[in-house]
């Protein structure tokens, strides 16, 4: 579905029959991903389908600065592969009891998010890529622009389970100039700026550019 949205923008303009394919091959391809990640592992072998193997790799080699928000099941993982970071919050529960309340309710809410970002220092979140719904007349709903605004985050890595966003910080700043996913979402329908909107020449060439660097990773 992704090179069917890159074919596209190579030809300028969507018809409308794409409309209805893609979403199709969206669909197949998703299905395929399941398959692929989701496959029984037996003994103590990590699962892409499970954990955030490739995010945590690309924290490691980039120097991404603490302190990093991540879910209840991703603390799993990184309480042993990012052993230099503080853990936020994972499945032992009970030493984090204090930070329950916090934690559930910035899963609703992205104002207490914003709030539990500021209290708890965050420079980073790495969290399982949202779902989307269709709101008629408007698109796609973006959970990583409502919870993580582009005036203070940026998007620059995702694999198959999950999304790494930073804080826009000085420390930061060459990561985001070389990684920055500005148009293209993992959360989104590949052709998405496409079909809802009319894109300018310049956000064409950027989406064009990212859905290359997105295939190249």
């Amino acid at each position: 579905a992704l090179r069917f949205a890159h074919i596209q923008l190579r030809r300028r303009r969507l018809p409308k029959q794409a409309l209805v394919v893609a979403p199709l091959g969206l669909a197949a391809a998703l299905f395929a991903a399941h398959l692929s990640t989701n496959k029984l592992v037996l003994g103590f072998a990590e699962s892409r389908g499970m954990y955030p193997i490739d995010s945590v790799a690309f924290i490691r080699k980039h120097g991404i600065r603490p302190n990093i928000y991540h879910t209840f099941a991703f603390g799993a993982y990184t309480v042993w592969y990012l052993r230099e970071f503080p853990d936020f919050v994972d499945p032992r529960e009970t030493p984090f009891r204090g930070v329950e309340e916090d934690y559930l309710k910035a899963y609703g809410s992205a104002e207490h998010a914003q709030k539990l970002y500021q209290r708890y220092g965050i420079n980073a979140v790495l969290v399982p890529i949202p779902k989307t719904a269709l709101v008629p007349g408007l698109g796609y709903r973006d959970l990583i622009e409502e919870y993580l605004p582009a005036e203070s985050w940026a998007l620059v890595y995702w694999d198959d389970i999950s999304v790494l966003v930073v804080r826009r910080i000085p420390e930061h700043a060459q990561i985001i100039k070389d990684h920055e996913y500005k148009l293209l979402r993992p959360n989104l329908p590949p052709g998405n700026l496409l079909a809802y909107g009319k894109p300018k020449p310049e956000q064409l060439r950027t989406y064009a550019h990212e859905i290359e660097r997105c295939l190249a990773e």
